[in-house]
């Protein structure tokens, strides 16, 4: 536990699985050691120009072990230091089954209608919540074809996501696809024209 007051400075990153007194985040914070849980005992800020990496490697497991989790455990989470529309970043990252290398997130469906359980952050209170505040990145969201979006419950912030079409396949997908069909396609004509040289 680290006792006094902690504050990331733009460009700087806190992480891990370990607890603070206070938290003021303008760099990056990143729970766990991959998805994970960090703790703030008594109080934090979350400020124009920071972010959160948040990684997700299971659906089941819960907040904190299965997906990362900040914990503040005493006073607020305070986001009145975001001052623009878009000022502070959450990038949302899938990890395959090891909850190590990037990738597929097991058993999700791109097509679900919601899903509507992933707190990211719980504290005794929220301070100037405004939905606009964040920019969602989900460049590295494997799969996601919906849409996401933020929301505060009491004093807890959750991602929600709600289900598009299915993905769109890669250009050598297609180009396996477009040739197995021009193939299909000489094939039958070929058998046309020799029926009819009979």
């Amino acid at each position: 536990v680290n006792s006094s007051a902690v504050t990331v400075d733009s460009g700087a990153t806190i992480g891990g699985n370990g607890s603070v007194q206070t938290l003021t985040l303008d760099g990056m914070l990143t729970p766990g050691n991959s998805a994970g849980t960090f703790t703030a005992l008594n109080g934090a800020s979350w400020n124009q120009g920071g972010s959160y990496d948040w990684e997700i490697y299971s659906l089941t497991a819960g907040a904190g072990s299965g997906w990362d989790l900040l914990s503040v455990t005493g006073g607020s989470l305070d986001l009145t230091g975001i001052t623009t529309a878009g000022g502070f970043t959450i990038n949302l990252i899938t990890l395959q089954s090891d909850n190590s290398t990037p990738g597929p997130l097991t058993g999700f469906d791109p097509t679900l209608t919601n899903l509507t359980g992933w707190m990211i952050a719980s504290a005794p209170s929220i301070d100037g919540f405004d939905a606009s505040l964040f920019t969602l990145n989900t460049a590295g969201f494997s799969g996601a074809t919906g849409t996401f979006a933020i929301e505060q419950r009491s004093g807890d912030l959750f991602l929600t996501y709600t289900g598009g079409g299915q993905p769109v396949p890669e250009p050598g997908t297609w180009a396996a696809a477009a040739m197995l069909a021009g193939a299909a396609g000489y094939m039958r004509w070929r058998r046309r024209k020799q029926q009819q040289d009979v």
